[in-house]
């Protein structure tokens, strides 16, 4: 019970904060996330959930050109290289009239903070006059992403139509065996 009262109070002081300073509150959210996470598992799963300086410097590598966006986030933990794009475009691009972002978070804890982290992306994009959606998806991208592969990332029957993509590599070693490796030969 007393876990579950924290992440009510945790989710309300989101809330509270949201929109003022994006990157800072996700970065709280982010360590907050980090502890919570078993660190056999978090090495398992490769959940080394992006830094916000990390976050920021990946996100400002981004050359916008068409004013709406269709953002992949594969793998997305609590959100962070998300909301460092979201700051970038929201800070330094005048053009842009929508932001959609698809994530595939399959934790269900993280997926949570995700949600929490995409509201403040969303209350961010209105100040700035800018349209946002987004989609969690709690499940494997690899699965996800060999089928909508066979399909066409970039032009899926599902319509994502995906313009941009952000995503870190996998943190460990893909073993040869695994089905994970035959998800990424598929």
């Amino acid at each position: 019970m007393n876990e579950y009262l924290q992440k009510i109070s945790f989710h309300k002081k989101t809330r509270e904060r949201a929109g003022r300073d994006l990157l800072t509150d996700t970065e709280e959210i982010r360590r907050s996330a980090t502890q919570e996470l078993d660190a056999n598992h978090r090495a398992e799963m490769g959940q080394f959930l992006t830094p916000a300086p990390i976050a920021r410097f990946m996100a400002s590598m981004f050359r916008i050109r068409t004013p709406s966006i269709h953002l992949l986030d594969a793998g997305a933990g609590i959100g962070s290289l998300s909301a460092a794009f979201v700051d970038e475009v929201c800070n330094t691009n005048n053009v842009i009239k929508n932001i959609a972002i698809t994530a595939y978070e399959i934790n269900g804890n993280l997926a949570e903070y995700l949600a929490e982290v995409y509201k403040a992306c969303g209350i961010k994009c209105e100040r700035a006059g800018i349209g946002f959606s987004s989609e969690i998806n709690q499940t494997n991208f690899l699965e996800a992403g060999a089928s909508m592969l066979s399909e066409d990332l970039f032009k899926s029957p599902r319509r994502l139509k995906i313009n941009y993509a952000i995503l870190n590599p996998p943190y460990r070693k893909i073993n040869s065996n695994s089905d994970e490796r035959k998800l990424l030969n598929s």
